[in-house]
């Protein structure tokens, strides 16, 4: 990992893929504020912000000097200077959706406006995680690509294993005073 401050980063992967477990852990440790695309993106009861909304709300999240985003957008993905794809096989996208679908079947998640049951979207969330490989990551390796030429530090993790060694190097720099927070 380079050895300079870290203000703005984003967290990418598949549903199910660890994100928003990665996120929750890394944002106070880089004193970051989190910003959770669930709450950008859907309003109550599962009903979508319409895409001129989103994408200004991003806009604004992304103008931003210091955030640390669980989830995959272009516009944070150019910003930042921490770049995570969490890249997991589809098995475990899969069988960490459904456990999750277990815990939230009939309420919200916490970074999930209210009235949005993991229920309600089961069916989609279980598409999108199974095709995600096909639709989904090839645009995302050629965003990571952009990024790594234009200095962005990023992280392709593909298992657990990898995201505890990641984890371990963020103390490091931490303890280190390597990276600073702000």
């Amino acid at each position: 990992m380079p050895h300079a401050p870290i203000n703005r980063v984003v967290v990418l992967g598949n549903i199910g893929s660890g994100k928003s477990t990665l996120s929750a852990w890394l944002a106070p440790r880089l004193d970051l504020p989190l910003v959770s695309l669930g709450l950008v993106c859907w309003r109550p009861g599962w009903e979508p912000v319409p895409n001129e909304e989103s994408t200004e709300a991003m806009r604004c999240i992304v103008a931003g000097d210091r955030w640390l985003i669980d989830g995959i957008s272009r516009q944070a993905t150019r910003a930042a200077d921490l770049i995570v794809f969490l890249d997991v096989p589809r098995r475990v996208a899969v069988t960490r959706l459904l456990r999750r679908n277990v815990r939230w079947l009939f309420r919200s998640r916490p970074d999930m406006p209210p009235r949005c049951p993991e229920i309600t979207m089961l069916p989609a969330t279980l598409r999108t995680a199974w095709r995600f490989a096909a639709t989904v990551r090839p645009d995302l390796l050629h965003h990571l690509a952009e990024a790594r030429r234009r200095g962005a530090e990023v992280h392709h993790l593909g298992t657990d294993a990898e995201v505890e060694e990641f984890k371990r190097e963020v103390e490091r720099r931490l303890g280190a005073g390597v990276t600073s927070p702000r």
